[in-house]
């Protein structure tokens, strides 16, 4: 074998190019390398055993092993063949509890190399020694309890107490379980963490969130607090001395308008770049509540957020209910004078807007965003959700704004407009003698997915549709349409002629 094949970084190389993703065919692919040669086989079986999605693996190593004594120390007794594939786990989800004896409290990690570890199901009855290991930096728990048993919220508690005392590089937390309080005060005390998601089931206190705003080191933070009252969250809030998130770049906060510009305003100004919130109010529809909201995202971020979502998430029977009351009332719906405070935002490269019901904006409205954001990559204004009843009559965007983002738009790369495209396949506009458009349609060559509306069930529709789309956005590789036949007629398209590229 050439020496060139023996160097650690080309035998990487040469395992990218030929077992590139997770799952059972590239597996397959480790194994046989694994069985190539002696230089190959520790790198492969490295590779190989890197990621499991489950304690299968590991289980089929103690297949032939039995015993009935809980509390002996099982570890010296192990075959020296389970450790060494076991030294080379650095990834494991445990699903369901282990049939076999293990280690008593005080013996070492079963997994010495283990970075991140996923606990679902009844995957919390693991024994601690398989959970722990010097070289954690990522815990993902995800269980179900509630009233009627704690018990997995209070094993948890437990282990990321034990896991905070043995795992200096321990950096990201993801918790999906109703809390007891014990795990609320064990959160409480990861003040190492960098990046925490809390999905509480309205079990999530005060105190613990208040402790959360004051870690040093946190740079993403996705949590609902819309169980917790208002009143006492600002009060206590308002009572800390330390800087309140003196880090976070990244921000997904559950809650009521009012609530979430509490929050906001407790930011340290010129740190915030990614903001997404969900928006519970019990009024759906009424987005003038919004506003206040984004004057302070503005004031805290207008040289820092590069991407903002909004996501007004009304029930399907209060957005019934306002549209029977309010149909005709756009007071509430969101326009551009609602989202006249974004306008500070000259950095932002990606905006959301997502609702039950359908916005104002107009073809015109989309110019002036242009000129807002003049590095915009990403624009989603949210194709509206048929399983609701809205007339297409009501968006105010018609085919006209492709055109006007070709024009304003010229980073753009992903487009989601509420253009029904059926409205594509009109004819255009022609003048008095019967030539083409009044004037020439502009190109927009860096956008890559377009997501509209959907079109009627003509025969020459889709063909029309796409069309209309090509001419303006001819590097297009993606079109997303709830008609069928307007995708599948976009790739047979897109598959019979080159595809063209950007012009850099």
């Amino acid at each position: 074998m050439h020496q060139a094949l023996r160097t650690n970084d080309i035998i990487q190389y040469i395992f990218d190019y030929c077992a590139p993703p997770q799952g059972p065919p590239a597996r397959l692919t480790l194994y046989h390398l694994a069985c190539c040669c002696k230089a190959w086989q520790g790198p492969a079986l490295d590779r190989l055993w890197a990621r499991l999605e489950d304690q299968k693996p590991l289980m089929n190593l103690l297949s032939h092993y039995q015993t009935d004594d809980g509390e002996k120390d099982i570890r010296l007794e192990l075959p020296e063949r389970f450790y060494r594939y076991a030294s080379r786990v650095k990834a494991i989800s445990y699903n369901t509890r282990l049939d076999f004896c293990v280690a008593g409290p005080d013996a070492g990690p079963v997994l010495p190399r283990l970075e991140t570890i996923t606990v679902r199901g009844d995957g919390y009855l693991v024994p601690t020694p398989w959970m722990l290991s010097p070289r954690l930096k990522d815990i993902s728990v995800f269980l179900s309890s509630g009233e009627e048993t704690q018990a997995p919220a209070e094993r948890m508690a437990e282990y990321l107490t034990q896991a905070h005392q043995i795992a200096p590089d321990w950096h990201t937390l993801s918790i999906s379980v109703a809390m007891s309080r014990r795990l609320n005060t064990a959160v409480s005390t990861l003040t190492q963490l960098q990046h925490l998601s809390l999905d509480a089931k309205y079990s999530l206190r005060c105190e613990t969130l208040v402790a959360v705003a004051t870690f040093p080191n946190l740079r993403s933070l996705d949590v609902d607090i819309s169980a917790i009252p208002h009143v006492e969250l600002t009060a206590a809030l308002s009572n800390v001395a330390a800087p309140r998130f003196p880090r976070l770049e990244n921000l997904v906060i559950s809650a009521e308008t009012r609530t979430i510009d509490m929050v906001l305003r407790h930011l340290v100004r010129g740190v915030l770049k990614r903001f997404r919130m969900k928006i519970g109010d019990p009024l759906p529809g009424d987005a003038e509540h919004l506003q206040p909201v984004l004057y302070t995202l503005a004031q805290k971020t207008s040289s820092t957020l590069v991407e903002l979502s909004i996501e007004d998430r009304a029930h399907y029977a209060q957005t019934l209910a306002y549209l029977r009351d309010d149909y005709d009332d756009d007071r509430g719906w969101y326009s551009l004078s609602i989202l006249a405070p974004l306008a500070a935002l000259r950095q932002l490269r990606s905006f959301i807007l997502r609702s039950n019901l359908p916005s104002t904006l107009t073809d015109a409205d989309l110019e002036e965003m242009g000129r807002w954001w003049p590095q915009l990559e990403v624009l989603d204004l949210n194709v509206l959700n048929y399983v609701y009843p809205f007339d297409a009559s009501s968006v105010q965007i018609t085919p006209a704004a492709l055109p006007i983002v070709a024009r304003s738009m010229p980073h753009l790369v992903e487009l989601t407009l509420p253009v029904p495209a059926s409205q594509l396949a009109d004819p255009e506009p022609v003048d008095a003698s019967g030539s083409d458009a009044l004037t020439p349609r502009p190109q927009q060559r860096t956008l890559r997915m377009l997501a509209i509306g959907i079109v009627g069930r003509g025969k020459d529709y889709p063909q029309r549709v796409v069309e209309t789309v090509l001419r303006t956005f001819p590097c297009l590789r993606f079109l997303e349409c709830p008609t069928p036949e307007v995708s599948q007629h976009f790739l047979a398209t897109r598959c019979a002629r080159p595809l063209e590229d950007d012009d850099s």
